[in-house]
């Protein structure tokens, strides 16, 4: 067990180091594919106790954490509307992520996978979703990929088509913030515009973090629907521990109840276990498989995306905020 998690853990902290560096890339990508470059050219049966264990246990610990970096009271930023606003990007973007990788013939969880890590917060929420849908390795592996580099290509783009259409400096921001993946990225990506720009951004980025709980709860209810016969609504109502976890660390935020010292330690301790985690995924995917289904999976990716830029662009031009 112990070498098993040795390993993981030093995969994560290379990657941790190496993103200092490749910022395009992200920590959480790079621990994902320095642990599937590990698994396929050494073996490492001797680590698979460790490697199960970290990829079944750490991950909703890690997940858990999260909710001591969310704080609710953001949505007092803007007026009602706005959240409604990202309700609706949310909810589009998951729909067309479903519809679109049922016409390309890719497995349904992957579908559902793509549409909230595009919809969310990139790969926080395919990893957390991933807990409750219970995918394949390489499904979670590819939307990851797929999402990550997507938004790495939504950095220049969005900023490009937001000035090719006039838009102002808070419709920049809700296009920048409403479509590209991870917080680091949309802060990259609106700064690059303006100051204004890049705060607009940031907390509707923000506003879609905050959603994080809620779409993965919605997404239990989904799973446990009718399991079993005639008690359909226990059975929806069973909420896994990390979830709960997650919302009482995002309450406790939010009330001003948690000191700053142990909402540092949560971060620290939060990145440190998905890093983790994600390199025990890496390690348990076998390349050929990885490489096989990425395609499909990278153009349903690209679609989604598409679909979730038109849709906040139709909106801001109609209502021209």
């Amino acid at each position: 067990m112990f070498k098993g998690l040795l390993l993981c853990a030093s995969i994560g902290s290379v990657s941790f180091l190496a993103s200092k560096y490749i910022h395009s890339l992200g920590s959480v990508t790079i621990a994902l594919i320095l642990g599937i470059a590990f698994g396929n050219i050494f073996r490492t049966d001797s680590f698979s106790e460790g490697i199960k264990f970290a990829e079944k246990r750490i991950l909703p610990a890690a997940i858990a954490l999260m909710g001591a970096g969310i704080n609710f009271q953001i949505l007092s930023k803007f007026g009602p509307w706005v959240l409604a606003l990202v309700i609706s990007i949310i909810a589009v973007t998951i729909g067309a992520g479903i519809l679109i990788s049922r016409a390309l013939g890719i497995s349904h969880k992957t579908g559902i996978l793509l549409g909230i890590g595009n919809a969310v917060c990139g790969s926080s929420a395919i990893m957390a979703s991933s807990r409750v849908l219970e995918p394949d390795k390489e499904e979670t592996a590819i939307t990851v990929g797929t999402v990550n580099l997507l938004g790495i290509i939504g950095i220049f783009t969005a900023p490009a088509i937001a000035s090719a259409l006039h838009f102002s400096s808070f419709e920049s921001g809700m296009l920048i913030g409403g479509s590209i993946q991870a917080v680091g990225q949309v802060v990259a990506s609106g700064f690059s515009v303006s100051d204004q720009v890049g705060q607009y951004s940031t907390i509707i980025k923000m506003y879609r973090v905050l959603m994080l709980g809620f779409v993965v709860l919605a997404l239990q209810f989904y799973v446990n629907r009718g399991s079993e016969k005639g008690n359909g609504i226990i059975s929806s109502l069973k909420i896994p521990l990390f979830i709960t976890v997650f919302f009482i660390l995002a309450g406790a935020n939010s009330l001003g109840i948690v000191h700053p010292y142990i909402l540092k330690a949560a971060a620290i301790g939060e990145k440190s276990l998905l890093l983790t985690a994600m390199s025990a995924i890496g390690l348990l995917i076998d390349f050929r498989s990885f490489v096989s289904k990425g395609g499909r999976v990278l153009f349903a990716g690209l679609i989604n995306s598409a679909v979730q830029v038109c849709f906040i662009v139709s909106v801001m031009e109609v209502f021209r905020f």
